[in-house]
């Protein structure tokens, strides 16, 4: 008995259920009919499994395309926003470099009139210590000539006084 081999391992599942149909019995038809109604009813899961995938994916698909519209149009405003905010800011910042240009100037000229100012107040201020220094000279010298004078009429009211008596002593006292 070479080159024949026995298979003995357990039967598969389709042997189960074909075999009895082919072994015959009285309800071969009967068994024959249900193998086919649960045939069919696999089939129409699997159909009904397939179109509600189906239907699952065209939902997903339309989400998923609905939520790029939805992404597309925020896009869209975030880029109107940001050219607003940039063409705001770039207004902002020329409104801004005017005035900074015009406080600059106005302050530029303020600096201008108070060196001007400061320059008349030195020449003001040195006429004034040219016209102190000629007030003390002339009172230095009036304190002088003050001092001159009294010294000169005590001298002559000394001489008065040595005349004064001399007179008196020469045509004596009346």
């Amino acid at each position: 008995m070479s080159g024949v081999s026995i298979d003995v391992s357990a039967p598969s599942q389709v042997d189960v259920g074909v075999r009895p149909a082919y072994v015959g019995g009285g309800s071969f038809i009967t068994r024959f009919q249900q193998l086919s109604d649960a045939k069919a009813a696999a089939d129409s899961a699997l159909l009904r499994l397939g179109q509600a995938a189906s239907a699952a994916h065209a939902a997903a698909r339309a989400r998923h395309d609905e939520a790029a519209q939805v992404r597309a149009e925020a896009d869209d405003y975030a880029a109107k926003v940001r050219a607003e905010a940039d063409n705001y800011a770039a207004k902002v910042r020329a409104e801004a470099d005017g005035y900074a240009t015009r406080a600059r100037t106005a302050a530029d000229a303020l600096v201008g009139k108070a060196a001007a100012a400061e320059a008349a107040a030195m020449a003001k201020q040195q006429e004034a210590e040219t016209a102190l220094a000629a007030y003390r000279e002339a009172t230095a010298r009036a304190v002088q000539a003050k001092a001159d004078g009294e010294a000169r009429a005590a001298t002559f009211n000394r001489r008065i006084a040595e005349l004064q008596a001399y007179v008196d002593e020469a045509f004596g006292k009346r």
